[in-house]
């Protein structure tokens, strides 16, 4: 089940955002829950409490917050990778939305045939998410992690045979060498750093002499002989992810 949550001052507008969402579950087959806030602090509430949405559909424009600061703090504390759709009578507001790496922008009124067209969009975004998940071993059991979450991975300093996974939220302690989680992630944007240490590429802010700035303004070793590799990755991450932008 695909659960989605829709933030919008007006019930009215609140109530065809639903209409259309289950339209479109119905029609493909879907099942899709929708949880329904009149506010953006009660959503915040809500998933501080643990709650999990796999998408957003947010009003720009409320009567006393702003959803685009709104969706910022889902981002940063809840949910780095959020798919967010915004909707607003006012167009002008479009410029700012990218400011979150808004997934979409609908102005409204919302109208089924558009919003058709961005959910279908939405699935196969999650669906390609999927794969960017593991089921690790850790000592409380097994397991899931997001990959584009992990910031790095270092070898165990307290175990060995062991690695330390270290995300924004938490460090995760799991079996295997340093080498066989590289096999398994060379291909996801991760390269090696330093002795020991093997990190996101997307999650590095800054390059300098001898260590990395990451994110979180946490800093791990570089050492010269992967430094090449490491700048050379970061170069073509660019350069890929504009060509996306283009596409």
């Amino acid at each position: 089940m695909l659960k989605v949550a829709i933030c919008d001052d007006e019930q009215k507008d609140i109530d065809i955002a639903e209409k259309c969402i289950l339209e479109y579950s119905f029609k493909h087959n879907l099942d899709i829950e929708c949880a329904n806030y009149r506010t953006g602090q009660e959503l915040l509430d809500k998933m501080e409490s643990g709650e999990h949405y796999d998408f957003f559909v947010f009003d720009v424009e409320m009567e006393k917050e702003d959803g685009i600061y709104i969706a910022s703090i889902i981002r940063k504390r809840y949910d780095k990778n959020a798919i967010i759709i915004f909707v607003s009578n006012y167009p002008g507001h479009m410029g700012r939305s990218f400011s979150v790496h808004a997934y979409n922008y609908i102005q409204k009124p919302l109208k089924y045939i558009e919003l058709e067209q961005v959910l279908s969009q939405v699935l196969r975004e999650i669906r390609d998410m999927e794969f960017n998940k593991l089921i690790v071993p850790a000592a409380d059991g097994e397991r899931v992690v997001n990959i584009p979450d992990i910031m790095y991975i270092e070898t165990s300093r307290k175990f060995q045979k062991s690695v330390d996974i270290h995300s924004a939220k938490e460090i995760i302690q799991v079996t295997g060498n340093l080498k066989k989680w590289f096999n398994l992630l060379k291909d996801k944007r991760f390269v090696y750093s330093f002795k020991g240490y093997i990190v996101n590429i997307d999650h590095i802010v800054t390059l300098r002499g001898g260590e990395l700035v990451l994110d979180n303004n946490e800093i791990i070793p570089l050492s010269r002989k992967y430094e090449e590799e490491v700048r050379k990755s970061l170069i073509n991450t660019v350069i890929s992810d504009m060509g996306s932008i283009r596409g």
